[in-house]
């Protein structure tokens, strides 16, 4: 149900641009590797040696692709889970994703902090046709879980299960063991549901109100005279009826009609008569103005702020003021914004570090090279734009401090020290620019 659900959210505009925003700006790839890793092996493989085999790393696991989907999934349902394909030599040949409701359930070590083996239905798998993507696990040798096993691990001890082993298995899991659906992850759509629940029902009514209140009304007062109750309920009756049908002339088949009359509800666009008494009595038709207050919109606009906000998205991405727009955001105090962004993406991405570097270290085992976790130093490569806008940010709010402080009694080498953290190279450059630039402006006549 709760999968349902966050399909249904990624259908809202600002939801589906969010994951897209976070999947494609969460990892980057180098351009001479094409892989989102920093690879340090402290002289164990030589550089050149290692970027070769990093991309081919890279483009054995399609990561290009695979990485941006796989962060997508995990955010939106909690969890995406990738099998590593095995060609019949037992060398790693590419990894195939697993859909989260064919996982059965997974189990951890005693301490609940390693998952062990991951579960899939045997009935799944074996009844799996050529044309289901579950059917590749029928050549991937996997081993089927004994009744003993199961009654170890699960109540469902009369069912049959293939094991899964977590060498076997990478998992995209948001929020680890904080989730609290462990041992399965938490979606990142979980925390705006409210939000989103309530800014659609508010857009929903929007639609409804507009519907049923926008066109305006025709009021009729038809005159009765002294009639009795019911025979004026009869004559109010009739009115509607013969305002109501539009006159046309009649088929070939009922000449001697002359007229033909049927019901016609568009005929409140025509012109009506009613007869008018001497002393003004009479029938008469008034308009009953649509709703004038179609512009109030302050209540959807409070939920649609809290939705952005709780998105976590810079609002730079997103101007909540209007219909969402794209904006760089590199001015102004969106820096402060999109460096704790940049932060936050760096939380994200490693959590997803460790079976990467497992996976490599088997990878490079296949090709004959062999090391150890602790001679392997494995990072994610951080992003260009987060690492500018952090110093940015850095750089304005020091120059803010600065100007602050009174010149007549701070000489400006102190200050360019203390506050700005330069050092005497540095303040000598800049003192040797400023009477470069000096000699300049008076060369060329500049204010």
């Amino acid at each position: 149900e709760r999968y349902e659900t966050y399909e249904e959210m990624d259908k809202y505009p600002e939801i589906h641009l969010a994951l897209d925003i976070i999947s494609t700006e969460i990892f980057v790839f180098d351009a001479l590797t094409n892989s989102p890793f920093l690879i340090n092996t402290n002289g164990k493989i030589a550089e050149v040696t290692m970027h070769k085999l990093i991309k081919q790393f890279t483009d054995k696991l399609k990561l290009k692709e695979t990485l941006p989907f796989a962060v997508r999934q995990s955010l939106k349902f909690g969890d995406s889970f990738y099998f590593v394909v095995k060609t019949k030599e037992g060398t790693m040949a590419g990894l195939r994703r697993i859909d989260n409701k064919d996982i059965d359930f997974i189990e951890y070590d005693e301490v609940g902090i390693e998952p062990l083996n991951y579960y899939i239905s045997k009935k799944k798998i074996d009844e799996a046709q050529m044309g289901s993507y579950l059917q590749f696990l029928k050549f991937q040798n996997l081993e089927t879980a004994s009744k003993q096993k199961m009654s170890a691990v699960a109540a469902k001890a009369g069912d049959e299960f293939y094991i899964i082993p977590k060498n076997l298995m990478i998992r995209f899991m948001n929020r680890g063991q904080n989730s609290k659906f462990f041992p399965f992850g938490e979606s990142y759509l979980e925390s705006i549901f409210p939000y989103w629940k309530k800014v659609s029902l508010l857009e929903d009514s929007l639609i409804i109100y507009r519907i049923v209140r926008a066109p305006e009304r025709r009021v009729f007062y038809i005159d009765v005279g002294k009639a009795p109750a019911k025979i004026a309920e009869k004559v109010v009756s009739q009115t509607k009826d013969e305002i109501k049908r539009r006159r046309t002339a009649a088929s070939q088949e009922n000449q001697e009609m002359g007229i033909a009359s049927s019901f016609n509800p568009l005929s409140m666009q025509e012109d009506y008569f009613f007869a008018q008494r001497a002393d003004g009595r009479g029938s008469r038709v008034e308009t009953l103005p649509g709703a004038s207050n179609l512009g109030e919109i302050a209540d959807v606009n409070y939920f649609y702020k809290k939705l952005i906000a709780g998105m976590r998205i810079p609002s730079s991405y997103f101007n909540a003021e209007n219909p969402p727009t794209w904006n760089d955001g590199k001015v102004g105090s969106a820096l402060a914004e999109e460096a704790r962004f940049g932060k936050w993406l760096t939380e994200i991405r490693e959590q997803f570090l460790w079976d990467f570097k497992t996976l490599f270290l088997d990878f490079l085992k296949e090709r004959g090279v062999v090391l150890s976790p602790d001679d392997l130093d494995m990072r994610w490569k951080e992003s260009i734009n987060v690492a500018e806008n952090q110093e940015l940010e850095k750089m304005v709010q020091r120059q803010s401090v600065f100007t602050g402080f009174p010149m007549e009694q701070f000489s400006p080498q102190y200050l360019q020290k203390k506050i700005l953290g330069w050092s005497e190279e540095e303040i000598q450059e800049n003192m040797t620019s400023l009477i470069k630039w000096q000699k300049f402006k008076d060369n060329n006549n500049l204010v």
